[in-house]
């Protein structure tokens, strides 16, 4: 059975990214389409504009067959650890072609330049420690490194996710078909969501600025569930949902209790713990504390640990022991009898109840409850949601 794997975060779900998956179906053919999303924070380090079961919901409508959870300890990580992750829990789901979008669309150079940081030549390690030592923020310091030792960098976000997928298939001597398709429209970062294939970021900004839904470049079903959740009062989440508790999170914990935190630095904890807390939104605060060496995304990664209090001992302990469950959020009825047939190395899951002490589900349930309190409605913001909830079937 050939079965078509895609990394997703449909944050929300757009234009763009029905073309993708489109292209993909054309592409592979495949019997069964399988999503792996992030749950309710993404891999840049911010809450979600709609929570899991929502972007899940636009996922089947727009033709994805099963719709899966990456769990947290994976989904709120680097390039390297998020499609690692993705990679994983995808091959454990038996998939065997996975299909992702790239601004270059050069799979051979990409593969080449795959194997070479895998590798980690001499002069690779040695372009790295360099550029580290003078203040480079990791996803540059890689990008001089390849730049050096292959003569090519990446720097363009589906480029870099592209180059880290086709890293971890490598790594982990994977027989996945890699496929690549050419991103269309706009680009990542640009922010205007008038035009037809736009961005995610110009469609949450487009949200956060009031645009009227109906003139947002979406699909209807994306528009239908937006529009749904924003009446229940469970949309739109914004990171300024979080500035009070970060603020009391950041006021009461002392340095050495940052110092803990996954991915800290030398030098940031006491950095937060200096700062006058007068910051009136999350963008003020992160902007207080950017500096050359700490890049934006690492710094919203770390304030969604210090959210989860997600400490570096434990998301060490999580990696290492690897993934063990595949946590089910979404599918397609009709395509249940397939699902039986899939070749997998780990057990679905549809409640947490049915794993109650493992810690990456505990961390998965801690992530939920957290966001709930991001919920525009105090109505919608009950604790053990990710149990209460429905699994999305249609």
């Amino acid at each position: 059975m050939r079965v078509l794997g895609i990394v997703v975060e449909y944050n929300p779900f757009h234009n763009g990214h029905l073309y993708h998956l489109q292209q993909a179906k054309i592409e592979c053919a495949p019997d069964l389409t399988v999503a792996i999303m992030s749950g309710n924070f993404t891999q840049r380090g911010e809450p979600a504009i709609l929570d899991k079961w929502a972007r899940a919901e636009m996922a089947l409508a727009a033709g994805v067959d099963l719709v899966l959870e990456l769990p947290t300890a994976w989904a709120v990580r680097s390039a390297r650890d998020f499609a690692m992750g993705a990679i994983q829990h995808l091959q454990a789901c038996g998939i065997t072609h996975l299909c992702f979008g790239s601004e270059s669309n050069d799979l051979p150079t990409m593969r080449h330049l795959a194997r070479n940081q895998n590798t980690e030549s001499p002069e690779y390690r040695a372009v790295l420690r360099q550029s580290l030592s003078q203040g480079a923020a990791f996803a540059r310091a890689k990008s001089n490194a390849l730049q050096e030792s292959a003569g090519k960098s990446v720097s363009l976000p589906n480029d870099i996710l592209s180059l880290a997928y086709l890293a971890a298939i490598d790594k982990l001597s994977s027989s996945i078909v890699p496929v690549s398709i050419k991103r269309i429209g706009s680009g990542y970062h640009d922010t205007d969501y008038r035009a037809e294939i736009a961005s995610a970021t110009a469609i949450r900004r487009g949200i956060a600025q009031g645009e009227p839904l109906p003139h947002l470049p979406v699909p209807a079903q994306t528009l239908e569930v937006i529009s749904r959740e924003t009446t229940i009062g469970r949309a739109p989440v914004f990171w300024n949902a979080f500035t009070e508790i970060l603020r009391y999170q950041l006021r009461y914990m002392s340095a050495q209790e940052l110092s803990l935190l996954a991915d800290m630095e030398i030098g940031l904890p006491h950095r937060l713990t200096n700062l006058p807390g007068t910051f009136t939104t999350v963008e003020e605060l992160l902007t207080q504390l950017k500096t050359r060496r700490y890049a934006w995304t690492r710094l919203q990664r770390i304030l969604v640990y210090t959210l989860l209090g997600l400490t570096a001992h434990r998301l060490d302990d999580i990696h290492r022991t690897g993934p063990t469950y595949l946590r089910v959020l979404g599918l397609r009825r009709e395509t249940s009898g397939l699902l039986r047939r899939l070749n997998r190395e780990l057990p679905m899951i549809y409640n947490p109840s049915e794993l109650p002490n493992d810690q990456s589900m505990a961390l998965d349930t801690k992530a939920v409850d957290v966001y709930a309190m991001g919920y525009p409605s105090p109505a919608q913001r009950e604790k053990r949601q990710d149990y209460t909830r429905q699994l999305i079937v249609l």
